[in-house]
């Protein structure tokens, strides 16, 4: 089963090898009427990081999975 990401840097290695994302809050809610979790990441871009004005995202489980699959995201700094 796919856990929800922790806080911290992800980066690409498929679709924009290099680019990097920040996982700055994961909600985390019990699902009772599926019996599972779901989950909204919050992230920015790395590079607008530390701009307290620039718009992030927030991503349904699903679509942080999709994320994952297509930019190829690790935890931490990787390589490209």
């Amino acid at each position: 089963m796919r856990q929800p990401p922790k806080k911290g840097l992800y980066t690409s290695t498929k679709t924009a090898p290099g680019k990097q994302f920040v996982v700055e809050n994961v909600t985390v809610v019990e699902d009772e009427d599926e019996g599972g979790v779901f989950f909204l990441v919050d992230l920015v871009d790395a590079a607008d990081a530390a701009d307290m004005s620039a718009s992030g995202m927030e991503l349904d489980t699903d679509e942080w999975f999709e994320m994952v699959d297509e930019y190829g995201l690790v935890e931490g700094a990787g390589k490209p």
